[in-house]
């Protein structure tokens, strides 16, 4: 394992420990069209280290939202209606159950457009 040149995004810890490196990577759901294939593709590094103070596992690089989510991207989980009364009762329950409240926080990995953590933000729940 090689150590990462960047800080935990949690604790701060400069001592990262590389777990897989996927080099650059092209972004993610890009479809090209015919006239683009001969360009460069927007890329990031794709590198997921380990932090052994706080234990998080993390990627390296982050791609601005802008980028990531520009005016082409194909995919929003939010357009299924099944998909998002699904989330809301799973939410609704997670609220009940675990009495999540305004001194709580919801921390939810690969959250696409956010159509989950919304029912925590209705309910005054801090969410990241």
């Amino acid at each position: 394992m090689t150590e990462s040149k960047i800080a935990c995004r949690s604790c701060g810890q400069k001592k990262l420990q590389e777990i897989l490196s996927f080099g650059r990577t092209s972004l993610a759901d890009r479809l090209l069209t015919k006239e683009q294939l001969d360009k460069p593709e927007p890329s990031a590094y794709l590198d997921l280290v380990f932090c052994p103070v706080c234990t998080l596992v993390q990627i390296t690089e982050t791609v601005p939202p802008d980028v990531l989510f520009d005016e082409h991207y194909p995919y929003f989980s939010s357009v299924s209606k099944s998909l998002l009364a699904h989330s809301r009762e799973n939410a609704l329950d997670l609220i009940d159950r675990l009495n999540l409240n305004s001194d709580s926080l919801v921390v939810e990995l690969a959250s696409n457009d956010g159509y989950m953590l919304r029912n925590f933000v209705e309910n005054d729940i801090p969410v990241l």
